[in-house]
């Protein structure tokens, strides 16, 4: 332990300091990796198992707890691409902490630990492998980042200005109870935070012992934090200041280590975030759209009775969340201690002073970025917290100095003193940090409401949400199930709650520690606040909105609209006695409002099922299938679409509803579903032969192009696929290559079929209702356009179910089909086709392959009795 009489900031910055941490910061860190462990695999939301898995509010339209979290998996996952008026997409929201994610989730993926699929919206049929995607992630930013806080903060004061100021540093950043409701949430912040705590050391190093190295060590770790998050900036000052002072000291001009400083923090900002296509004026325009949307009109509303600057210090004063509620009152007083230390030393540049100047500028650019609509949000004050920590860590630092030096000679009493002072800070701080365990690993506020609702909440009944009508019904707090409840939108601010009257009310508040509020007509009935015993703030740390649920006094009204059809189709679902099936929807649900998808029939509701696959293998993604006929009446057979839920308009009328026989059902137990113009109809798809089906095997009819000497020789543009006396189904596989959109169309049978192929290369494998014959035609959909059909192969590709298929069950885990073929053919299973499938026939490992349309194919020879798919997780 350091003696001598000496303000903290004044020692060991002068020479020396601890080079390997001691046992008791080295304890810190484990500590934390054990609870920040803890918490991740407590981490929930991808695979809950109360409430609606569907959330159309999400990049990602799976059940997730946090939007941030969505974002930075998205580009770790390799999902992202970038947008054209951004700098790149990952700029202020991880930058490197996701490109270095991505070859770390790649090497997962490769071991087995995780799966990625080449189609996200697979994730909707195995929401646990996204649970175990999010965390991998956690764990990643865990140990490559957020573990080595404590390690960063030993190293500044240990260096700079006492072994005891470090060690406690490293205690109090492992123990902050922040750390633990935040981590979970996966943002950058924590990695933006460790590049420039270690900037700040590099800087005090070079104020020490000049060199150019810690110059352009601490710019550079600069750059490299703000090219994570934005959220260090501030430190520019600081460095600049104390850049100065050794300029000062050494007489040395000022422009050529301010050259170097800013080469430094470019080339690593540039180097860590290697995306500078767009230029700086995009940055800049980018920064500028920020800035205006943090001081909009309408976001400054938030904050107008007490100011911006009001709102800042209020926080300021009161971050138990970060301290706990004993130490809420450590970052003022810290503060105010470090500037009265600064002013008696007569402004001497130390350590101390550093940070002490490093938490004003981090105020002002509060008050300055952030602007009135972040005001309010508990994150944004988070490395003010930690350079709060570190100041309130010097002071300790001193008092255990002062105890040292009053008790020299005395070991014991020196040592059960400390253990007092540590006790006495650190006790609290744990107790808090184990409260914000508990919660984060219990069932949120929204798993118990949505628990309640499902055991008390009659199915059928009507529930409100306070959504407008443009909203999603199945949206990022609310996720009430519109195939079991009908969900009826009461407005934002529940304007429309004495119009429609619904049987219940579910709220979401985030007005923590308010009462509930009275609702006219209704009676408070459940009220779920799960982290009632954590520190309260106005916008949540910890996702814990208030859930409250409301029940209607009087007679509630019958839901109307979409909601009605809704339900009434959920009915529908429930009455089929057969257990699984897939519904197509077309423009009729109100969270699926313009596109073409998949329903899967699941227990007693329907889940969203992955169309990609479908849509992939019939039109390019740049226009995607939108319209029913879009998907021809095999590929509805080969997906096992038993209904399709469609908005009844002429698109509809002419194209599907004839063509495809559709019947048009009645409501199961509410009148109305059958509708009338631009409303939702339920219709039975007569095309319907179950999941499983048998396509013997036939030989292909191939034609592709041919290399002259010069160039490749493509297939006309129009032709023959193949001669089909008889008529039948076809399968055809086309590979196409254009420099745009081209409509391909295939001809001969009752209809002709269009698809989208392009830009770029294309294989199309889709089925066809051939009649005698099949042909095609390739059609630049843009003037000057080209196409060229690089192969075309076709071949019959008749069906059969039973009774060559006598049993057969089909899910997304594990599927099965018992059977007798004549011949050696495949069993098409109306699954997505992905890379995990593992497939046998009889007890022996066969390869599955792509079939038709997207879904899953096993080859089987003649004679076999059993074909099995199952997903290998």
């Amino acid at each position: 332990m350091t003696s001598g009489r000496r303000p903290p900031g004044c020692g060991p910055d002068q020479g020396g300091g601890a080079q390997r941490p001691p046992v008791a910061v080295l304890l810190a860190v484990l500590l934390l990796l054990a609870v920040q462990l803890t918490a991740i695999m407590g981490l929930r939301g991808a695979a809950d198992p109360e409430g609606y898995p569907l959330n159309t509010s999400k990049p990602l339209r799976v059940n997730t707890f946090e939007d941030d979290g969505v974002i930075g998996l998205r580009a770790a996952l390799g999902y992202s691409t970038l947008h054209e008026d951004r700098f790149s997409y990952l700029f202020g929201v991880g930058g490197p902490v996701l490109h270095a994610a991505r070859p770390v989730m790649a090497a997962l993926d490769r071991l087995g630990l995780i799966t990625r699929f080449e189609d996200p919206s697979l994730y909707l049929l195995y929401p646990r492998e996204l649970e175990r995607a999010y965390k991998a992630f956690a764990v990643y930013q865990l140990l490559a980042f957020t573990m080595w806080l404590p390690l960063a903060g030993w190293l500044l004061l240990s260096r700079h200005v006492s072994r005891p100021a470090g060690i406690w540093a490293a205690w109090l950043l492992a123990l902050t109870p922040f750390l633990t409701g935040f981590e979970t949430r996966l943002k950058p912040d924590s990695a933006a935070l460790l590049m420039g705590i270690l900037s700040l050391h590099f800087a005090l190093n070079h104020l020490r012992d000049g060199g150019r190295r810690n110059l352009l060590a601490a710019w550079g770790l600069l750059g490299l934090s703000a090219s994570i998050k934005l959220t260090c900036v501030p430190f520019a000052g600081v460095l600049l200041w104390l850049g100065v002072v050794r300029a000062r000291r050494d007489g040395a001009p000022m422009l050529p280590w301010l050259a170097q400083a800013a080469a430094a923090c470019a080339a690593a900002f540039l180097a860590a975030n290697p995306l500078p296509l767009f230029g700086l004026a995009n940055i800049a325009r980018w920064l500028g759209g920020y800035m205006q949307v943090m001081h909009a009109p309408q976001a400054q509303e938030t904050a107008a009775q007490s100011g911006n600057l009001g709102q800042i210090l209020r926080h300021l004063l009161t971050l138990d969340v970060f301290f706990g509620p004993v130490l809420k009152w450590a970052y003022p007083a810290a503060l105010v201690g470090a500037g009265l230390l600064w002013a008696g030393k007569r402004f001497t540049v130390t350590a101390w002073a550093a940070l002490w100047a490093a938490c004003l500028l981090q105020m002002g650019y509060m008050a300055v970025a952030a602007g009135r609509t972040f005001a309010e949000i508990t994150y944004y004050y988070y490395t003010s917290s930690a350079l709060g920590l570190l100041l309130l860590s010097c002071g300790l630092g001193w008092v255990q100095e002062r105890l040292g030096e009053r008790l020299a000679g005395r070991d014991l009493a020196r040592r059960g003193m400390t253990a007092v002072l540590a006790a006495a800070v650190l006790l609290p701080l744990a107790n808090a940090d184990l409260a914000a365990l508990r919660f984060v690993t219990s069932p949120s506020n929204r798993q118990l409401c949505h628990g309640w609702i499902e055991r008390n909440v009659p199915q059928g009944a009507s529930v409100g949400v306070p959504l407008g009508d443009s909203g999603q019904p199945v949206s990022q707090f609310l996720r009430v199930d519109p195939f079991r409840w009908a969900v009826v939108a009461v407005g934002v601010r529940l304007e429309l709650l004495a119009e429609r009257r619904p049987g219940y009310l579910v709220t979401v508040s985030d007005k923590l520690g308010e009462p509930a509020p009275d609702v006219p007509g209704y009676s408070l009935v459940a009220s779920f606040d799960g982290a009632g015993t954590l520190p309260r703030d106005q916008i949540g740390l910890f996702q814990d909105e208030v859930f409250r649920v409301y029940r209607c006094e009087g007679q509630p009204l019958p839901p109307a609209g979409k909601a009605q059809a809704e339900l009434a189709l959920g009915d529908l679902v429930r009455s089929d006695p057969e257990q699984g099936f897939q519904v197509l929807q077309y423009q009729a649900t109100r969270f699926y409002p313009i596109t073409l998808d998949l329903f899967a029939k699941s227990g007693g509701t329907l889940l969203p099922y992955p169309t990609a696959a479908l849509a992939g293998s019939l039109r390019h993604a740049s226009s995607p299938a939108a319209f029913v006929h879009h998907a021809g009446p095999l590929a509805l057979t080969l997906w096992g679409v038993k209904y399709v839920f469609a908005r009844q308009d002429g698109e509809f009328r002419d194209n599907a509803l004839g063509p495809y026989g559709l019947e048009r059902l009645p409501a199961p137990g509410i009148p109305g579903i059958a509708g009338g113009e631009g409303e939702p109809a339920a219709f039975l798809y007569p095309g319907y032969g179950g999941q499983a089906f048998f396509a013997p095997d036939a030989p292909w009819t191939t034609q592709a192009a041919t290399r002259g000497l010069v160039r490749l020789r493509p297939l006309p543009g129009a032709g023959r696929l193949l001669e089909n006396p008889g008529g039948g189904p076809v399968e055809v596989r086309l590979e196409i290559e254009s420099d745009g959109p081209a409509d391909v169309v295939l001809t001969g049978g009752p209809a002709r079929r269009s698809y989208l192929a392009g830009p770029g290369a294309t294989v199309l494998h889709v089925p066809y209702e051939g009649g005698d014959h099949v042909d095609y035609e390739l059609n630049p959909a843009k003037a000057g356009g080209t196409v060229r059909l690089l192969k075309a192969e076709a071949r019959p590709m008749p069906l059969a179910g039973a009774p060559v298929i006598s049993r057969a069950s089909v899910t997304a885990a594990a599927s099965f089909a018992q059977l007798e073929p004549g011949a050696p053919g495949r069993v098409l299973f109306a699954l997505p086709w992905h890379h995990r499938w593992k497939a046998e026939v009889d007890g022996k490992p066969v390869r599955p392959e792509p079939g038709p349309a997207g879904v899953v194919a096993v080859p089987v020879p003649a004679g076999a009795r059993q074909a099995a798919l199952r997903f290998a997780d």
